[in-house]
């Protein structure tokens, strides 16, 4: 069955009369633009760690010395997830996405991902991110899956694409 908005790699003309990736101005992201997108995430992440990691040592090891690193690993990851809500929900990019020239759409209208998706693909990064915020297992359902999606965009119903969007006209 070809992927929604279009033929086997997502051009020629969707059905139900949407329109397909290409019309809309876009492709499907290359994973290599994908890896650079979240490497530069992750580094600006690390560095927001860092800093918080400056300040929070000398209190939690105060206060919980004994489980100090599990729970600075779970703060990274929960702030990790921090970091890609606000930046898709305020701006729709990342600065890694942004550098890269990507952005995640609908995968049925092409529009902007709704909020409710944005949540659901980023709170999945928890799956999609490891081991140990690699993104080994997102890489993997990436590569096996005709439109590149991790976990996250096949739950959400999003694509992550690269292009500039192109108003259409509608077909009469």
């Amino acid at each position: 069955m070809p992927p929604e908005g279009g033929g086997e790699d997502g051009s020629g003309r969707g059905g139900h009369g949407r329109a397909s990736l290409t019309e809309m101005g876009y492709e499907l992201a290359p994973l290599a633009d994908r890896i650079i997108s979240i490497i530069i995430d992750l580094l600006i992440v690390a560095v927001i760690g860092i800093v918080i990691l400056i300040v929070a040592i000398p209190f939690s090891l105060l206060f919980r010395p004994l489980t100090f690193a599990a729970d600075f690993s779970t703060d990274i990851l929960v702030l990790s997830i921090i970091y890609f809500i606000v930046f898709e929900w305020n701006g729709r990019q990342t600065p890694g996405k942004k550098f890269s020239g990507i952005r995640t759409v609908d995968a049925g209208s092409l529009k902007a991902e709704d909020h409710t998706q944005m949540i659901i693909r980023n709170v999945l990064r928890i799956i999609d991110s490891f081991p140990g915020n690699l993104y080994i297992v997102g890489f993997i359902i990436a590569l096996l899956t005709e439109r590149r999606q991790r976990l996250g965009d096949i739950l959400a119903g999003t694509l992550v694409v690269k292009g500039e969007p192109r108003m259409i006209r509608k077909e009469q």
